[in-house]
């Protein structure tokens, strides 16, 4: 995770316009939606995973980045 969010929070200093981006999606609940299972950094959407919660830990990280982008 802690190397995940550094990625991330470089990714979004390093390109303003992607950061811009983010800002612009507000209070929207971010979900990392995919159909190749991953259930732990998104949320997979296929038959197969239909009935399996995924964690959508890059959505809430995603999220986080946000709000501390919109606080500087």
């Amino acid at each position: 995770y802690t190397a995940m969010r550094v990625g991330v929070e470089r990714k979004f200093d390093t390109h303003p316009e992607l950061a811009s981006k983010l800002i612009a999606t507000g209070d929207a609940i971010l979900i990392e939606g995919n159909s190749w299972h991953d259930n732990t950094w998104g949320n997979c959407h296929c038959p197969q995973c239909s009935r399996v919660g995924g964690r959508n830990l890059l959505g809430m990280l995603l999220m986080e980045v946000r709000k501390e982008l919109q606080y500087t």
